[in-house]
């Protein structure tokens, strides 16, 4: 018996001399749809920058021109036929009121008529102006809406692709820490 302790007594003491090995903990990397996830977050940066860019292209004084009725040109041209014949009428009216050419009255009525003239010609553009600056804000607003639309499905994209691979990195842990708690 004492020879059997004296033997398991070295052993013991050879043990303990020995460092401890303690088994280094697993750690799952990243899986490739995570890798991928990552990436596509990266590529979403400014993705819905062009969308942006053009309807802030709306917003601007040229968006607007973008918009302008083609058929302006022949409204004014129109504008500027009845305008020419208003003016010949009361021409010919002042004149004739007057007495004659020459009568000081004759410049205040025309003057008078290319006022309400110009007043007229400039309702009608700003009605048409205001028309093109109301479809341009419109277009504007719906490129807002499509980038952050665009934005919004690449996110939920990259993010399904990313839980997806979290699920398989789960999964790789798990197989990596049974042999370790076993250990």
């Amino acid at each position: 018996i004492s020879g059997a302790g004296s033997q398991a007594l070295g052993m013991a003491q050879s043990a303990a001399a020995q460092p401890f090995q303690a088994p280094a903990a697993p750690v799952a990397g990243f899986s490739a749809d995570q890798n991928q996830a990552f990436q596509q977050y990266r590529n979403l940066q400014g993705s819905a920058q062009p969308y942006y860019d053009k309807a802030a292209q709306y917003y601007s004084p040229q968006g607007a021109q973008d918009f302008y009725n083609p058929m302006a040109d022949q409204v004014m041209a129109q504008m500027q036929n009845i305008f020419g014949q208003q003016n010949r009428q009361n021409q010919g009216d002042l004149t004739s009121k007057a007495g004659g050419v020459g009568a000081d009255r004759i410049a205040v009525g025309m003057g008078n008529l290319a006022n309400q003239q110009g007043l007229s010609a400039g309702q009608t553009l700003s009605q048409l102006y205001t028309q093109a600056v109301q479809q341009a804000q419109s277009a504007g607003q719906g490129q807002m809406a499509l980038g952050q639309n665009v934005f919004n499905t690449n996110m939920q994209g990259a993010g399904a692709l990313a839980q997806s691979g979290t699920a398989q990195q789960q999964q790789q842990q798990a197989e990596l820490n049974s042999p370790y708690q076993q250990q």
